[in-house]
């Protein structure tokens, strides 16, 4: 049977969970937060998913534990409202969208509103990769083929997730679509979290320009778009890239959580999540921070490199297999 698309007003929906106390008194502690911003009908859904998906209890979130979530939502939803200006204005057509199978619910369309942008700008001068190790290219090439269709363009000529869904945007103009990146990434790990680490790690290696502001893009999209009860413990625990590549150099054995090297990589993260939560969506937090967290946010993500030559060594037979699988469908 087709899905039937209803038009509910936000009187609709409000009086649809007029019962529902719990419901509606987070959803006016999110409108109190953000006055003005969000209408009764979106506070509504991002209320029902703290209180459902997410496991909050309204008494956690009056009291400002769900804050942070809370921030999240409210900033994926500033970025679509500026880049669907963006691109009223721009009026530049992008490349098709892949034929991927659909990875994202309904329900999760649903609740979030589908608040992440398509496409992020990335400058007028994207690198030439030709001289990155050729291991690593390899690997990014395979990556890439299992995230495009056979006998497409993309899979024909390997191109890695980056260059897959990075477009002209005329005049020397390139843009990064980073919800089809995540989208990439979950269709080619397929729930294994070490694929998950390898492919996020491949992207982030791969871009060009502003790879930091980008790659929190892509995150952001990640978590929106992977069930609530992912098994993905580095996912869940981590709101931002940074946080999530300190979560797993711990747990790769490569800084020990009782060091000093660990308690200055964690005072950076956590300044890197207080300049993003107050900057406007589209800045870059790192020309923010102070001199020694931008040293301490460099160390982290050299370890992207290392984290990403593990994976790759630990599954390069099995990801060679499985584009051996791909060929002559």
């Amino acid at each position: 049977m087709a899905n039937k698309t209803y038009a509910y007003t936000d009187a609709d929906v409000w009086n649809l969970f007029s019962n529902y106390d719990e419901t509606r008194e987070v959803a006016e502690y999110i409108t109190k937060k953000y006055p003005s911003f969000f209408s009764k009908k979106d506070a509504i859904m991002h209320a029902t998913r703290l209180l459902n998906d997410s496991n909050y209890t309204k008494a956690e979130v009056l009291s400002g534990k769900a804050d942070e979530t809370i921030d999240l939502i409210y900033k994926a939803e500033v970025y679509l409202a500026q880049s669907i200006r963006n691109n009223e204005e721009n009026k530049v057509p992008l490349k098709p969208v892949k034929q991927h199978k659909p990875i994202i619910t309904f329900k999760r369309a649903l609740t979030f509103g589908l608040a992440v942008a398509a496409v992020t700008i990335v400058g007028k001068e994207i690198k030439n990769t030709n001289k990155k190790n050729e291991e690593y290219v390899n690997i990014s090439q395979n990556i890439g083929m299992l995230t495009s269709l056979p006998d497409s363009e993309d899979y024909l000529h390997k191109r890695d997730i980056v260059a897959q869904n990075t477009y002209s945007l005329g005049n020397g103009n390139y843009a990064y679509n980073t919800n089809q990146m995540a989208l990439d990434i979950l269709e080619f790990s397929k729930g294994n979290n070490d694929l998950f680490s390898l492919a996020l790690y491949d992207t982030y290696y791969n871009m060009n320009y502003d790879k930091l502001r980008n790659i929190d893009d892509v995150f952001l999209a990640l978590k929106i778009n992977t069930p609530s009860e992912s098994a993905n413990e580095g996912l869940n625990n981590s709101n931002y890239f940074v946080e999530y590549v300190l979560n797993d150099i711990v747990n790769n054995g490569l800084v020990k959580k009782d060091s000093k090297e660990y308690q200055r990589l964690l005072e950076a993260v956590e300044s890197y999540k207080m300049v993003k939560l107050k900057v406007d969506a589209s800045s870059a937090v790192y020309g923010k921070l102070n001199d020694s967290d931008q040293l301490a946010i460099n160390d982290l993500v050299d370890f992207v490199s290392e984290l990403r030559s593990i994976l790759g060594d630990k599954y390069k037979d099995t990801i060679d297999k499985m584009v051996e699988g791909t060929r002559g469908r």
